[in-house]
Formats: C-alpha cells, structure tokens, sequence
C-alpha cells in the first residue's frame, strides 16, 4: 500500500488517468485508516528528519496528488453513497475507526488547504488555485 502511494503516478487506466480507487483502498476501514495516515505524512514536510532535499519531495509530491485528482477523491469520500468501499455517511452514528479516518482526512484538507495557500504570499499559488478549485468544485 504504501508503495502504491507514493508512486501513485504509475498506477493508471487505459486512458492515462490515475485509478484512486486502486490506490487509496476504501474497501475496508482499516486499509483506508492506513492510505490516510500514508498521504498525511507524505504531505508534511515539516519534518527536520526529511532534511532540505526530503521536503522539496514531499512539496512535489503533494503538487502532484492535487494536480492528478487525489485530492478531489479523498474530499469526495466525504459525500460518496456507493456501496463498494468505506464512506462517510454524515449524521449517522460513528465507531472510533471511521472518527479516525475522519480526523485524519480533515487533517490533510487542513494542510494542503493551509500550505497551498501559504505558499505563496503575494497572491494565491498554483497549488492553491487547484486546492480551492477542487474544495469549490466539491462543494456544489
């Protein structure tokens, strides 16, 4: 799983496009609790550990998750009705694993959200627009 995400680029359909599905695994809460806690720590690069090199990766990374769509899916699993894989069915009753998924994806929309718009102080950066665009677009 791990590996699946962080080269999620590799992972496509037959028309090019990212398969999210195959990477960010919904099909059981568990896996989605581990794919969630994976993109959280690749989408923080505050980490002193990563050094000057690691978080320059860590920012590309995180560009390219939002460029490809993977930030669209992760806010998407938030009003999905399918019945194939986990979804979040606001105003139901939650067990403590689906307030886990749930806090961790509200922590990575908090960080690209917080960090596409820092980025850049004279106006809003690439990674932001695509953020905003994206978060806009969901909410419709």
């Amino acid at each position: 799983i791990y590996r699946r995400i962080e080269n999620f680029a590799k992972v496509t359909d037959d028309k090019g496009g990212i398969e999210w599905a195959k990477i960010i695994d919904t099909t059981s809460k568990y896996r989605l609790l581990y794919c969630l806690q994976i993109i959280e720590s690749f989408i923080e690069e505050g980490s002193y550990i990563l050094g000057e090199e690691g978080i320059k990766e860590r920012i590309e990374w995180r560009k390219s998750f939002i460029e490809k769509g993977g930030f669209l899916f992760l806010l998407n699993l938030l009003s999905k009705t399918s019945d194939k894989g986990f979804t979040f069915k606001v105003g139901e009753a939650m067990n403590q694993l689906e307030k886990e998924c749930l806090v961790f994806l509200s922590k990575i929309i908090n960080i690209v959200l917080r960090a596409a718009i820092l980025e850049k102080k004279d106006g809003l950066s690439n990674e932001a627009r695509i953020a905003q665009g994206v978060y806009k677009k969901h909410l419709e």
